[in-house]
């Protein structure tokens, strides 16, 4: 029996080990399984992300690329960006231009981040810069320039390393003009550290592996374009050789897309994305550590490891329990039952302890028993201190709602006997008072009987996830908000900042609000939108809008600290309150935040009155929303200049359109007031009239574009009292324009606050109406925006009132008879005459010395012939006709060589306004009756060193030219006045010597000139009128003598702008006066000097010695000055004096003259010539000391200027 017992026994054994080594390879097989799921499982779901990143940064870098060609090809299609480079490149030196330019490059580089934005010429040589570098063009930027000018369009660069060590991208772009000729190449640098740099190395997630890397192919490497995360200095720098084929980087530019895994540039294994950039030769590597990727699944291996480790122990545990309980035999099963309950009591508080969510388990009279940890963290309680007492006391429970107290979970588990929940939004109380969100169950606990024995109560809290439903809630609240700020059909951008205030109040949660412009240069608030529930709550008498920010108080620390002001209890102390005034709206919550662009502070916005405390999301949702806002009011605001600038312009040209065909001055301000409001789309635009009197009130008399009542329910004077202090009367009084850029704000405004409120006015300008008696009226313009007004439209604007003063003073003269008939026939004849002459002038500079020789020889015989014949004789008359004759033709050649500008001249010491002066008959003259010739000396005015001849023959030219360009009846203006240059002006005008100069000034309001005449305009023979009208060579005759006296001249014009002529002649230095003093002619005097003459023409030769005989001189005659050398070293006696022609053949006179006075010291010289050339002149102008006698002369003149040079002082 024994021995069949031992054999049962061993049987048994090998079951029960079968049976726990079947279970132990079960629990064995499925934790494997589990583990290789679970971690292909993660290996997705890790590359999904991966892809879903990479997708995300090359969507990011696509837009950025996108962005900066859009930045470029704007620029490239804008019609002004091309007029105003078009402009500047014709007339590079105009004054102002190259500073405009600069300016506006620099507003494009501030405005869209860019590191510099350059203007090169086709061969990329610099022209203009924002920022001044030491070498603003690479190697690297040929490439692209050469790609955007073959193919005409917008081009963006590859990254490269500029020489000052950044790494730059740049977007190219060719400006072609309006005929599709290339004026300049457009370059925006983009430093690539300052935006993509960052887009590209973050990340969403944290993570110690993560990274992004941009690479491209080069040759037979990859390179790396951007910082790599754990190793510096390796944009453009790092190159890997493409034989690493296990580099995702080498497998990027290989072609090979999607999933990839191998090793990093660091030997890392890792898992990574691959995906080429379109459109470019970049690819993104988007990568992470298969280390990072299989710690989570080692976690999950631990915890399989752990509960298969448990199983076993288990199954071992149990399967021993179950051997011993059949060996013990059946006088111990009710000690292993108790011993399986024991267990099963113990297998059940492992589960409550690591289930996730909190457990309490309660008695059938609803007393706490068991607790796990993470309802102990929950409740504030522990487990030892929660058991035996009642679960209201732990968990207590309230309606998020009301706040009221829940039902107990346990009492309605035991009343129904089944499984219940808690409503939505329940809050638990925790010990120590917080509240808590929470979702939970309970079921009943039975036992073998089906008998209810206790509650279990499952639940966990809400908290995390509550937050992230709050800030989806949050962010799809704002991208609503801001959604309907876009698509608001607002038609300004004060309505659209009102809107957009509103959607920031329902935000926010608030319940009034307002918003302030802020000026960072001037320190000052503007008010710009007031909630409707501050205008509602505010009983104050006429508001300020506009502060200091030195004088605010707490609501200005958000631009002193330069960060949002938070303050939930409005009532306490604070140090930066000032208090608010009597009838201000009550605050009791309060947060305003500062808006910033371009690292500016350009507004503050503020709400109040949440009904619970403002947190950080309302400032994270308030700043994110309004720097969205912003963003669309500076592109609404630069849309609008450039559209409000198409209308001015198309403005100017209609009123300069009535202006033309008006017929009376009533009618023509009632059409200028339409088109203004019309076209450029002003509010209100009337002309008043200034009255004499005491009471100095202004009339209107045209008006268009406002509710009737307004100008009737003002007054308006031009004197000093309040109702004179306005933009109207001030303009009327200083003659000058006046912008009032807010009417809200302005104190001078201040009569007329009421009526422009009520009619809707914001701003306003006012321009004096002006004629050469002074200011008669003003136009008044009104807008509905503050700051409505550039400066180049005030200029415009200017120019328009100009137009319309000048119009309405011609309308009246022709109304009132003044206007004489015109004498168009006999000046276009003296014009003819005049540039015949002008022709005529330039052929005798070539061949007056030819000419004045045959003078000189006919002069001279009929002066002999006269001496020697009777006064009775017959030929005596001949005689006398033959030496007038002679004389009227030496005169005609000196004015020809006047004409030439090749004349022999004399400057003197003179006050230019002394001297214009003594000409304004003349010019009336010339110009006719219809033409107004306006003169404004200055008062006191520097000499100038000048022929006064010269300054009779500039005036001359240019008055012709401006009668000329004035159709009918116009203004010509000449003024003079002082002008200092400095070096700053002079590096950008060649032409410029640094200094004092006089200014010459004659303008005209006729038709103007285009760029095309300006770049022809002193070119000889160029001419603008009919065939036979002119010979276009008045202007050069300007140039030469303005040149000729070191002087500059610049002109001002534009079409249908009438022209400017400015010269500027250098300031006479010397306080001496010009006290030289004109020869004095008497009857011939006689000499018996020694006379060296030398004369190449013959018979002129021959006429001179004779003269010089007959008064008395002894005569050396030389035919070469190599005959005169001769006589001179072999002549034993003195010689006096030598008399040379100045143009000879083999020499010249004064080289003759040096060589024979290094023979003969002390010997005088007179030189004579019909034309000097710069042989004894500079310039025209006679050296010093030097004595000249212009053929053909007299005997007297000869006689006296042998005299004058024999007395003179040793040369």
């Amino acid at each position: 029996m024994d021995i069949i017992l031992l054999n049962v026994s061993r049987h048994r054994r090998r079951v029960w080990v079968v049976v726990f080594a079947v279970i132990a390879l079960a629990l064995l097989a499925g934790g494997y399984g589990y583990y290789h799921a679970e971690a292909e499982r993660i290996r997705q779901e890790k590359y999904y992300d991966i892809a879903a990143i990479g997708e995300l940064k090359i969507s990011q870098i696509q837009q950025w690329r996108q962005e900066r060609l859009a930045d470029a090809r704007r620029s490239m299609a804008s019609p002004f960006f091309q007029r105003a480079l078009a402009e500047w490149r014709t007339n590079p030196e105009t004054p102002g231009l190259r500073a405009d330019w600069e300016k506006r490059l620099r507003l494009e580089q501030e405005a869209y981040g860019y590191a510099n934005v350059l203007l090169l010429d086709p061969n990329g040589n610099l022209l203009l810069a924002a920022q001044q570098e030491p070498a603003p063009t690479d190697s690297a930027t040929q490439p692209t320039l050469a790609a955007t000018l073959s193919g005409r369009n917008a081009v963006l660069s590859d990254f490269y390393r500029a020489p000052d060590g950044n790494i730059y991208l740049d977007t190219v772009a060719p400006i072609l003009d309006t005929k599709g000729h290339l004026l300049a190449v457009l370059v925006l640098r983009s430093n690539a550290a300052s935006y993509l740099y960052p887009l590209i190395q973050s990340w969403p997630t944290p993570s110690r592996s993560a990274e992004t890397l941009l690479v491209r192919r080069e040759g037979d490497t990859v390179i790396f374009l951007n910082e790599l995360r754990h190793q510096t200095q390796t944009a453009l720098a790092l190159q890997i050789p493409l034989t690493q084929s296990d580099l995702p980087a080498v497998q990027a530019v290989l072609g090979r897309q999607g999933l990839f895994q191998g090793q990093d540039y660091q030997g890392m294994e890792v898992l990574a994305d691959l995906r080429p950039v379109p459109g470019s030769p970049w690819f993104l590597v988007t990568e992470v550590g298969a280390a990072e990727i299989l710690a989570e699944v080692r976690y999950r291996a631990g915890i399989a490891i752990l509960f298969v480790a448990l199983g076993l122990l288990l199954a071992a545990t149990v399967t021993a329990w179950a051997y011993r309980q059949r060996q013990a035999g059946l006088y111990r099963d009710l000690y292993q039952v108790e011993r399986e309950q024991r267990a099963a009591q113990e297998i059940f508080r492992t589960t409550l302890y690591s289930i996730g969510d909190a457990v309490i388990t309660t008695d059938h009279a609803g007393q706490i028993k068991q607790m796990n940890r993470v309802a102990e963290q929950l409740t504030g309680w522990t487990e030892a201190e929660a058991q035996g007492q009642s679960l209201d006391t732990v968990f207590c429970i309230v309606s998020e709602e009301t706040h009221a107290q829940v039902e107990n979970p346990v009492q309605r588990v035991l009343r129904e006997g089944t499984v219940v929940g808690l409503s939505n939004h329940t809050l638990l109380i925790a010990r120590d008072g917080t509240e808590r969100p929470i979702a939970d169950s309970g079921a009943p606990i039975r036992d073998e009987r089906d008998v209810i024995t206790g509650v279990v109560l499952v639940f966990r809290g809400q908290a995390e996830e509550r937050a992230a439903e709050e800030e989806v809630r949050r962010n799809t609240a704002r991208l609503r908000s801001l959604v309907s700020i876009l698509q608001y059909p607002s038609d300004s951008v004060q309505k659209f900042l009102d809107y957009a205030l509103d959607e920031a109040i329902q935000l926010t949660g608030s319940t009034i609000g307002y918003l302030y412009r802020y000026r960072e240069d001037r320190r000052e608030f503007v008010l710009n939108s007031w909630s409707r529930g501050v205008m509602q709550e505010c009983s104050i008498v006429n508001p300020q809008t506009c502060y200091e920010l030195d004088k605010t108080g707490l609501w200005g620390e958000a631009v002193r600290q330069r960060r949002p002001i938070l303050v939930n209890d409005f009532a306490a102390a604070h140090p930066c309150k000032q208090g608010y005034p009597v009838g201000h709206a009550e605050l009791h919550k309060y947060l305003t935040v500062p808006v910033f662009s371009s690292g500016h502070i350009v507004g503050v916005v503020g709400v109040a009155n949440k009904k619970t405390d403002y947190h950080e999301t309302d400032i994270l949702q308030l700043t994110l929303l309004m720097e969205a806002v912003w963003k669309v009011v500076e592109q609404r605001q630069a849309q609008d200049s450039e559209r409000q600038a198409v209308r001015s312009l198309r403005m100017l040209s209609r009123c300069n359109k009535a202006i033309a065909l008006a017929q009376e001055d009533i009618g023509l301000m009632q059409e200028i007031c339409r088109i203004l409001v019309a076209e450029g789309e002003w509010r209100l635009a009337w002309v008043g009239l200034a009255e004499p009197g005491p009471h100095k009130r202004v009339r209107p008399v045209a008006q268009f574009g406002f509710e009737d009542g307004y100008l009737e329910a003002i007054t308006i004077t031009w004197d000093d009292s309040p109702t004179g202090q306005g933009p109207t009367g001030t303009a009327i009084r200083s003659g000058q324009p006046v912008l009032c850029n807010n009417l809200r704000t302005d104190p001078c405004f201040a009569p007329w606050h009421e009526e422009a409120a009520r009619y809707g006015y914001a701003a306003s300008i006012a321009l004096p109406l002006t004629h050469e008696t002074g200011v008669f009226g003003a136009l008044n313009l009104y807008a509905t925006e503050p700051d409505a007004l550039a400066p180049d439209e005030v200029e415009l604007l200017r120019r328009l009132t100009d137009n319309l003063a000048y119009a309405l003073r011609v309308l009246r003269m022709k109304a009132a008879g003044e206007q004489a008939i015109r004498k168009q026939d006999v000046l276009e004849g003296q014009l003819r005459q005049a540039q015949k002459m002008e022709a005529v002038g330039r052929l005798a500079g070539g061949v007056a010395h030819d000419f004045n020789n045959m003078l000189a020889v006919i002069a001279g015989h009929a002066d002999l012939a006269l001496e020697e014949i009777d006064s009775g004789s017959p030929l005596h008359a001949d005689l006398l006709e033959i030496q007038k004759a002679a004389q009227r033709s030496a005169d005609l050649t000196h004015q020809l060589l006047a004409f030439a500008r090749k004349q022999t001249i004399a400057p003197q010491v003179l006050d230019l306004s002394d001297t214009i002066t003594g000409m304004l008959k003349m010019l009336r003259r010339l110009i006719g009756e219809d033409i107004d010739l306006l003169w404004k000396p200055a008062g006191s005015l520097w000499r100038v060193n000048m022929d006064p001849a010269q300054i009779d023959q500039v005036l001359a030219n240019l008055v012709v030219n401006a009668r000329d360009a004035i159709a009918g009846v116009g203004k010509i203006t000449i003024e003079t006045g002082p002008a200092v240059f400095d070096d700053t002006y002079c590096e950008t005008h060649a032409d410029v010597i640094p200094g004092s100069y006089v200014l010459l000034a004659v303008s005209d309001n006729g038709c103007g000139m285009d760029p095309t005449v300006l770049a022809h305009l002193f070119d000889p023979f160029f001419t603008t009128k009919p065939q036979g009208q002119g010979t276009g060579l008045g202007l050069a005759t300007v140039y030469g003598i303005v040149k000729q006296n070191h002087g500059f001249i610049n002109v001002y014009s534009e079409p249908g702008q009438g022209s400017t002529f400015k010269i500027y002649l250098p300031r006479y230095e010397s306080a001496a006066a010009d006290t030289r003093v004109p020869p004095v002619f008497v009857a011939a005097p006689t000499g018996i000097e020694t006379v060296l003459l030398v004369e190449d023409e013959a018979v002129l030769l021959k006429l001179s010695a004779r003269l010089l005989e007959q008064l008395g001189y002894t005569v050396l005659a030389a035919g070469s000055p190599n005959q005169a050398l001769q006589q001179v070293e072999t002549y034993p006696g003195s010689i006096h004096l030598l008399l040379t022609d100045v143009i000879m053949p083999d020499m010249n006179g004064r080289d003759l003259w040096q060589r024979i006075s290094a023979l003969r010291p002390g010997i005088k010289c007179l030189f004579m010539s019909g034309y000097t050339a710069n042989v004894i002149a500079h310039h025209g102008v006679l050296d010093e000391g030097v004595h000249f006698l212009q053929k053909p002369f007299s005997k007297k003149v000869l006689a006296t200027k042998l005299r004058e040079a024999l007395h003179s002082a040793p040369q």
